[in-house]
């Protein structure tokens, strides 16, 4: 199912009913159509023709789960591997097929899974999704846990639509979640649209939190915002080492000639050996 026109960008509402259907008993009912299993082949591909994104990703999991069973119970059953570093991953073959997409949200969004169990099918509905692109979205919007948000925010650096990865982005960089914010911050640079987020991470400058407010720093330098240069310059005696190291080192790929002597000296005086290394490369 490639994107659909939708009211509003999102369908967040569309969101939260899919994580409470059931493909083979539960019937999505909206204006006048209810959408379910009693639905013949014709009538469900008439609805994911209709525009309407919720009903639409509904039939598609319908017919999916009609047309491949095996496959269906393959994306249900499977089990993720553990890597050295802790984390998990599916390596089944069948997380490779772009016709899995539906039952892959579904097992995300209705299953009983662990937190690090999601957060791979999450990296694997980012991997084979990108039609769906849009609700992700969604998801950064309506998923509790800020762990599986933040793998979402990761996975945003490779999504192809621009509109798509800009608005994830500047969703998550006000999440109420730290750990969020501070992925944000991370994965913007590694977009070359990521200027467009020059304000928002500006703005990431004055977090409550350490981390976020590093990335930011260091994201306004690799993306070269020249209207990031006095921020930065403030955030040169932040309370943080990270942010100040960041800071310093964003200024130098900016403009290192904004940075007066003085500044510099005090620089070089500084409590981190890191930020007194970056200061000496100044002269």
């Amino acid at each position: 199912m490639g994107q659909k026109p939708t009211v509003g960008l999102f369908r967040v509402a569309a969101l939260t009913a899919l994580a409470t259907l059931s493909f083979s008993t539960t019937a999505l009912a909206t204006d006048d159509v209810v959408v379910d299993g009693t639905l013949s082949k014709v009538q469900l591909e008439q609805v994911m023709s209709s525009g309407d994104w919720q009903q639409a990703l509904q039939a598609e999991a319908l017919l999916g789960q009609r047309a491949a069973p095996a496959l269906y119970a393959a994306i249900a059953q499977a089990v993720p591997v553990r890597s050295r570093d802790g984390s998990v991953r599916f390596v089944d073959e069948v997380f490779s097929d772009t016709q899995a997409v539906p039952a892959i949200l579904h097992r995300l969004l209705t299953g009983q899974d662990s937190s690090l169990t999601r957060q791979a099918l999450a990296i694997v509905f980012a991997s084979v999704g990108d039609a769906y692109s849009d609700v992700m979205l969604g998801l950064l919007q309506t998923e509790a846990d800020p762990a599986v948000r933040s793998t979402l925010v990761y996975c945003l650096r490779r999504v192809r639509s621009t509109d798509v990865a800009t608005e994830g982005l500047r969703i998550a960089l006000s999440d109420p979640s730290a750990e969020v914010r501070a992925q944000a911050a991370r994965t913007t640079p590694w977009r070359v649209d990521g200027v467009q987020l020059a304000s928002e991470l500006i703005v990431a400058l004055q977090d409550s939190d350490d981390q976020t407010r590093a990335m930011a720093a260091r994201a306004l330098g690799w993306l070269k915002i020249a209207k990031g240069i006095g921020p930065l310059l403030a955030k040169l005696d932040d309370s943080s080492a990270d942010v100040r190291l960041h800071a310093l080192r964003s200024l130098s790929r900016i403009g290192p000639d904004v940075v007066s002597d003085q500044r510099l000296a005090v620089m070089l005086r500084d409590t981190d050996s890191r930020v007194v290394r970056v200061a000496r490369r100044f002269r």
